[in-house]
């Protein structure tokens, strides 16, 4: 392990996402499951490698990763989830009912995110890209 991965109690760790390259700002947490593991949040799209890297270091493949649990749609939360999709080939998407529509179709999301912080919206939070609905369950 080195000090973006943080053990917690019961197998839990804690990846640092390295967020613009800085560290203690954004993390998803990585909870061992029966079979594989879940995430809890996944950051934005921008982050990705990060997560991907984390989950390496971790001794975690990405097809073990069973679950993604997002607790809202806030880009450094969730932003990131359809990119993931392809990564994680095994994992089922959850997110409350309200959030999900704006996951499948992130258009709401993308404009939001270009008005509040205009040209560097891409290059903050990355694209948010749709999940496709058969891996979405509220």
């Amino acid at each position: 392990m080195d000090e973006t991965i943080t053990s917690l109690p019961q197998g839990r760790m804690l990846v640092d996402l390295g967020f613009r390259d800085l560290h203690g700002l954004i993390g998803t947490y990585l909870l061992p499951e029966r079979e594989g593991y879940a995430l809890v949040e996944v950051g934005p799209a921008s982050c990705r490698e990060h997560l991907l890297a984390g989950l390496s270091r971790a001794g975690v493949e990405p097809r073990q990763v069973r679950d993604v649990l997002v607790t809202h749609i806030h880009l450094d939360h969730a932003g990131g989830a359809g990119s993931l999709v392809e990564d994680l080939p095994e994992a089922t998407f959850h997110v409350h009912e309200v959030g999900l529509p704006h996951l499948v179709d992130p258009r709401r999301l993308n404009e939001s995110a270009r008005r509040a912080w205009g040209e560097a919206a891409h290059e903050l939070w990355g694209p948010v890209v749709p999940l496709p609905p058969a891996r979405v369950r509220p």
